[in-house]
């Protein structure tokens, strides 16, 4: 019984455009992760709300801050 003959080998060409992808993925999911963008957010916030001294207060100031950013004009 006749078979074709496929060829399974792949260039170089073909394997760093493979790592180009992949690379480029685990970097967009990276990216991403909450371990990364936490603290981004977490540095955007206002100094006066990072040190606010109790939970309540920094629930209060985080409010006041959001409120304000949704309807700025």
């Amino acid at each position: 019984m006749p078979y074709s003959t496929v060829s399974f080998r792949m260039t170089v060409s073909d394997l760093e455009s493979l790592s180009k992808i992949f690379n480029d993925t685990k970097r967009r999911t990276v990216s991403r992760s909450f371990a990364v963008s936490g603290p981004s957010v977490w540095n955007k916030l206002p100094a006066t709300l990072r040190v606010s001294p109790t939970l309540g207060q920094f629930q209060s100031k985080l409010k006041a801050v959001l409120f304000r950013s949704a309807y700025e004009t």
